[in-house]
């Protein structure tokens, strides 16, 4: 499956309309750090500036209140009980609409189901987040109580360049600094030859949730949330749903899905989660389903609705991702075949669809391929075997339309099913203790990382990006092959 999105941006205050200026994917000749430029390597950008999928925005401030409806420039104001931001939480990736302190701080576009998740977190900070060197509010600080500030996050007040670490400050072993200035070790890691280790660790399996394959999950309010699947690659689909509170390191079970549904994807908005699709037997086709469901959180297990109306078509093991204002999702397959070439655009802050249909020759989509947010684009790779058109298909957001889209070289050996976003890089679970890392910013294939995943871990398992770190949980690698009861929460090396 495809997926998400994440850096992240996070405005809080009471009647504050957070107004999106500039989104594009930028123009060839901006600097790194202005306006439609790339943002710094450590996510910010010059004061003034936010930085929204790896390109350095204009976000302007107007006194009046925003209410529930799209603002002009295309974000979700959402002010219930006062507080604002915007669900600018796509296009990369971005965090959204923000949290109450800390604890309601939530990630950006966040896709499951084969494709795992993204979904840069940026907790408010409460009473807690200090932000990293020289303001920038980024993977240097542990947000309040449960909101993580995301590795990609924006500046803090004051904004401008890159920090610059004091000279005494050794990038290999500094715990703040680890690789690159800025750059914080979590939940308990210490940076080791410039890496902070142990790159992954396991969850808890305490009141862990059933081993499940094929499930999905996003990230909000502080908490990574695993949605439905099934006992196997081919069973009945579950509806149970869980939280892990990435924190405390502890499993809670949440109020259960409405319709049971595993090969499904799931997105968050920031303040919600939204999923459609899947199966209701994983062993079935003919049971795609073309339902969709919003998870809302609140202090207890939260609530799940059902979004009705007219629906796009029913679909399982399809791409997905946040655009900051919508869940995209194309391709797929149902009763019709392996591979299509329908997609759609829904709008939870009007309940409203949009069509994403491709027209290009051959542009189906099935088996393992992904979508992700890239500025005001889609981009989607992969699905070997389906289609004879192009090996990229690109969506443009704001124009609407498709075109071929050239990938880059080496593209096809690091794909896999589960992979996460933190807004500049992509991270997929090629192989047991691989990591490939796609970096946006060079548009181009990182060094694999080959860190020690959990023993019995399985990278099948539903993915989500926390803001600083992957969290997945159980999977299974074939219908013969049960699902385990393990998990593993990976922090990726500085970005370059």
């Amino acid at each position: 499956m495809g997926a998400r999105a994440p850096s992240h941006l996070l405005w809080l205050a009471f009647g504050v309309l957070v107004a999106l200026a500039a989104c594009g994917a930028g123009v060839a000749g901006h600097a790194d750090g202005t306006e439609k430029g790339h943002c710094y390597p450590n996510g910010t950008c010059n004061v003034g500036l936010s930085c929204f999928s790896n390109r350095c925005v204009l976000y302007a401030l107007d006194g009046g209140g925003g209410s529930g409806g799209a603002s002009d420039a295309g974000s979700d104001i959402n002010n219930a009980g006062g507080i604002t931001g915007g669900n600018l939480a796509g296009m990369g990736g971005q965090v959204g609409a923000s949290g109450a302190s800390g604890g309601a701080g939530s990630a950006g576009s966040s896709a499951a189901g084969r494709g795992g998740t993204t979904g840069a977190a940026a907790g408010i900070g409460g009473g807690g987040g200090s932000a990293g060197a020289g303001g920038v509010a980024g993977a240097t600080s542990t947000a309040g109580s449960g909101g993580v500030a995301g590795a990609m996050s924006t500046a803090g007040s004051g904004g401008g360049p890159p920090p610059t670490c004091d000279t005494t400050i050794d990038l290999g072993s500094s715990d703040q600094n680890c690789g690159a200035c800025g750059y914080a070790c979590v939940h308990g890691r210490h940076c080791s030859a410039g890496r902070c280790a142990p790159a992954w660790q396991s969850l808890s399996t305490t009141n862990a949730p059933l081993p499940r394959g094929r499930a999905a999950a996003g990230f909000v309010a502080g908490k990574y949330v695993l949605m439905g699947g099934a006992a196997t690659r081919a069973d009945v689909a579950m509806s149970t749903t869980h939280a892990y509170d990435v924190a405390a390191d502890t499993w809670s079970q949440l109020a259960p899905l409405a319709v049971a549904r595993c090969a499904h994807e799931a997105v968050s908005t920031g303040t919600s989660i939204v999923t459609f699709g899947g199966c209701s037997d994983c062993g079935n086709g003919s049971s795609a389903l073309g339902s969709l469901e919003v998870f809302t959180p609140n202090a207890v297990t939260g609530t799940w609705s059902t979004v009705t109306g007219t629906l796009p078509a029913a679909r399982y093991d399809f791409g997905s991702a946040w655009t900051g204002h919508a869940f995209f999702f194309y391709g797929g397959a149902n009763a019709t075949g392996p591979a299509i070439a329908s997609g759609a655009l829904f709008s939870p802050a009007n309940s409203t669809w949009s069509d994403a249909s491709c027209s290009l020759a051959g542009c189906e989509r099935g088996g393992i391929f992904t979508a992700f947010a890239d500025g005001a684009f889609i981009r989607v790779w992969g699905g070997a075997g389906y289609g004879s058109g192009p090996a990229g298909i690109t969506f443009d957001t704001t124009g609407g339309g498709w075109a071929s889209w050239t990938i880059p070289v080496g593209t096809d050996a690091h794909l896999a099913q589960r992979f996460a976003d933190d807004g500049r890089r992509l991270f997929y679970l090629t192989a047991q203790d691989v990591v490939s890392i796609y970096d946006r910013k060079s548009s181009s294939w990182l060094a694999n990382d080959t860190s020690t995943m959990p023993a019995g871990f399985s990278i099948e398992g539903a993915s989500a990006w926390t803001g600083t770190e992957l969290i997945s949980w159980s999977g299974s690698t074939s219908p013969a092959v049960p699902p385990v009861a393990v998990g593993g929460r990976y922090q990726p090396p500085a970005p370059p």
